[in-house]
């Protein structure tokens, strides 16, 4: 019997390696942000790992880099690289 798959907040803790709760809300304001960044990117909302890992890798890199006093030298090679499959991916490709 396959194990259910975690969602949303859940997976994106256990990525971030994160065990504690009292950032939730900062957590899932990345997360939803994530799903935004890749909408606005023409990537259409998908259950699809790879959607998945590109919505966790936005979020992590907003998580790890959110002191504002430091600034961002571009984004992530990895996250482009997904952008661009997942934009160009058929919907029943991905």
């Amino acid at each position: 019997m396959a194990k259910p798959r975690k969602t949303g907040i859940k997976e994106l803790k256990d990525y971030l390696r994160i065990s504690h709760n009292y950032e939730d809300a900062l957590l899932t304001a990345l997360y939803e942000a994530g799903t935004q960044y890749l909408t606005n990117a023409g990537v259409a909302e998908s259950d699809a790992p790879l959607y998945r890992l590109a919505r966790m890798l936005y979020a992590a890199i907003h998580y790890e880099h959110r002191d504002g006093s430091v600034k961002m030298e571009g984004f992530s090679r990895g996250l482009e690289s997904i952008i661009l499959q997942l934009a160009q991916a058929a919907p029943d490709d991905v």
